[in-house]
């Protein structure tokens, strides 16, 4: 989301006696879910390989103005680093855009700054500054003769600088930007001013943050909910064809129920759960797609599976409802347990889905309905299409859960969350 590009897997390794990096003893079992994540970094890295950006603004990293020192350049940095969270907080898709972009090597054309890729910044934001160059200065003028959008946010430079600072003492002249907006914040009025935005919720959502790709005949959007709840918002994204749900957990692709065309954009129901990403693509559907999947807005729950379960937690056979392993006597452990749970249910009401949905395991859960493997999740949505294996009347549930060991690399681990199956654990209809 940020603009990692590589991503570097590694397996769990002891500790050397002076903390170093030399196996001590036979190495431990690699995770059971460390395939499943290899497997969606690499569909993931894939599709951000691919395409081209679409982000439609740039945030001008002012360099020569942090190059000055003092109080001024830190200001500079600061002003950078919160307008780029503000942009990402109103689901403003941007890049930052340097001196030797400004200055030679973007080209002005398509109404816009075109870098190498053929990407077309159509705003530059530009934060708090104490100089700006003066072939900078040209090209921005030239960029808002154009239609292209300046504007300034934070203090103004007050310096043109030329070959050194040591001469800079001309003042620019800033009457072609679009807006000055003084209070160093994204207020509505920079919102307005920017370019059509190609994602637009129908509420405030900060912590929904995403990137934007385009391909030769299709619109890529990688969603991430940033915060630690399940958040849904009807969402218009830019592109033309159908909205698809391109699953990097298991290489699946699903048309998405509900979702509507309007115009140049598409209407979808976007449900998120906590700290969830999911990629969404507009576009001709590909050939083999699965069924349509469901809008997961709403739902009909049939039942929650409450009440005593019976586990294995380390050699201890216990029946209690669910909680934590640590409240149930065991800490230092990473599993495997399993859970066993048998209930009653009817058949799958008539042409829907019935899904078992767990809001909270950490973190790999693997389950069985009826001797039937469903799979395993190492991460949110943690949810099992169950249909063809749910029977009217009596059924079997087995849950297998392994809990993520804490960190080992350098400096303190983390804080170890609590381990297990925490649900609730519930039947959805959809």
């Amino acid at each position: 989301m940020r603009g990692v590009n590589a991503l570097q897997l590694r397996t769990p390794i002891l500790r050397g006696p002076g903390g170093g990096e030399t196996p001590t003893g036979p190495p431990p079992p690699v995770p059971p879910e460390a395939a499943m994540i290899a497997w969606y970094a690499n569909r993931a890295g894939y599709l951000m390989a691919i395409g081209r950006p679409a982000a439609q603004v740039g945030l001008y990293h002012p360099g020569n103005s942090i190059w000055m020192g003092g109080e001024d350049a830190q200001e500079s940095d600061r002003s950078t680093t919160k307008l780029g969270w503000e942009l990402f907080e109103h689901q403003v898709d941007w890049d930052y855009f340097d001196e030797q972009s400004l200055s030679s090597v973007a080209t002005l054309e398509d109404g816009g700054f075109k870098n190498l890729s053929g990407q077309v910044y159509k705003a530059i934001v530009l934060p708090s500054m104490t100089v700006i160059t003066r072939t900078g200065l040209e090209r921005l003028k030239e960029f808002a003769q154009q239609g292209g959008k300046a504007i300034f946010v934070g203090k103004t430079p007050r310096l043109i600088v030329d070959r050194t600072f040591m001469d800079a003492k001309d003042v620019p002249d800033l009457s072609f930007a679009m807006l000055i907006e003084p209070s160093g914040d994204i207020t509505p009025q920079v919102i307005a001013a920017l370019p059509k935005p190609d994602v637009k919720l129908d509420s405030a959502f900060p912590r929904l943050t995403y990137t934007h790709r385009t391909w030769s005949d299709t619109d890529m959007y990688y969603f991430f909910n940033e915060s630690a709840a399940t958040e849904s918002r009807v969402t218009t994204i830019a592109g033309h064809g159908t909205a698809q749900d391109w699953d990097l957990g298991t290489g699946e692709i699903h048309p998405m129920a509900g979702a509507t065309s309007d115009g140049d954009a598409v209407k979808i129901p976007l449900v998120l759960g906590p700290y969830e990403a999911k990629v969404v693509v507009v576009g001709p559907l590909p050939k083999g797609v699965g069924t349509p999947e469901p809008s997961f807005a709403s739902g009909d729950t049939l039942m929650t599976l409450d009440g005593d379960w019976a586990l294995d937690l380390n050699g201890k056979q216990l029946t209690t409802p669910l909680k934590s392993w640590e409240e149930l006597g065991t800490n230092s452990f990473a599993g495997p347990t399993t859970y066993h749970r048998q209930f009653t249910a009817d058949k799958a009401p008539r042409g829907k889905h019935v899904y078992l949905e767990i809001a909270n395991v950490n973190d790999y859960a693997r389950v069985t309905l009826n001797g039937k493997e469903l799979g395993a999740r190492s991460w949110q949505p943690y949810r099992w299409d169950v249909t063809s294996a749910l029977k009217g009347g009596a059924n079997d549930l087995v849950i297998e859960v392994d809990s993520t060991p804490a960190g080992r690399g350098f400096g303190a681990p983390p804080p170890r969350q609590a381990s297990g199956l925490l649900g609730p654990v519930k039947l959805v209809a959809r």
